[in-house]
């Protein structure tokens, strides 16, 4: 059976950090809460200055061995309409939930 290429949209966030706190491992959290690692070393040092940001990505998903979910990277856009009316959300003082994804581990600097 063929992969098909296929789009998600969600926010990138880190999904795992070494003893420096920097982080290793990168993710899409999707609408419907998944977490979606992203596999591309290409562009994981570039990603992880975008973190926080909302995109559109397009790539193969796959089980890894440990029943993950990980997306092959095959292009990426970056959603500034989705990133500011998230921002504006969060800034409002209107109630406003979103749910972290079950591997959140804690804080990590980014810079």
């Amino acid at each position: 059976m063929e992969a098909k290429l296929k789009v998600y949209e969600g926010i990138l966030i880190p999904l795992s950090w070494d003893a420096s706190n920097k982080v290793t491992k990168l993710g899409l959290y999707t609408s419907d809460q998944r977490d979606l690692i992203i596999s591309c070393p290409k562009v994981i040092k570039k990603l992880r200055k975008k973190l926080g940001s909302a995109v559109k990505l397009q790539g193969y998903l796959f089980r890894n061995d440990c029943g993950e979910d990980v997306l092959q990277l095959k292009k990426i856009n970056f959603l500034k309409k989705l990133h500011q009316k998230i921002k504006k959300n969060l800034e409002s003082e209107e109630d406003f939930s979103f749910s972290l994804p079950k591997t959140w581990e804690g804080e990590a600097s980014f810079a």
